[in-house]
């Protein structure tokens, strides 16, 4: 359903509300609907905040490619820089994940593997490696919501 262009939010709240466990199933790549609605150009904050809301653990799971909701929306040139952060929030939950090395490796991979990413999101995650490499990755306002 999240891979469809024109998902309405009724749409997938009804489905979350008769079955919550739907956002965590995962396809045969190994993608939840967290996966394609970051990669959905037509996918809206409050689309993103639903299927959060009943799986905040979608944003760290990884695909059979290791692809992460994180960097599916690091590619998308549509989204806004309001879903890339509050996927990004929840992705930095995981205590490993607050490190230059790990954001680094998330804007390494934007671009070998999908040959992409804007230069906005490009921006945010430079500013917020180089954060971490002052040796502020203990700094919790780094990663609070």
């Amino acid at each position: 359903m999240c891979t469809r262009r024109f998902v309405s939010l009724e749409l997938l709240t009804t489905l979350l509300n008769l079955c919550p466990e739907a956002a965590k199933e995962k396809d045969n790549q190994g993608l939840t609907p967290l996966h394609w609605m970051c990669w959905n150009e037509n996918a809206s904050l409050d689309m993103v905040t639903t299927l959060l809301s009943a799986y905040p653990e979608a944003a760290r799971e990884k695909g059979s490619w290791d692809n992460t909701p994180l960097l599916n929306v690091c590619s998308n040139k549509n989204a806004p820089l309001e879903i890339v952060q509050k996927v990004l929030n929840e992705w930095m939950r995981v205590k490993e994940n607050r490190s230059s090395h790990s954001v680094n490796s998330l804007i390494s991979d934007a671009e070998h593997w999908l040959g992409f990413m804007r230069g906005d999101i490009k921006e945010l995650l430079c500013r917020l490696s180089s954060l971490f490499e002052e040796g502020n990755q203990n700094n919790p306002s780094l990663w609070t919501s």
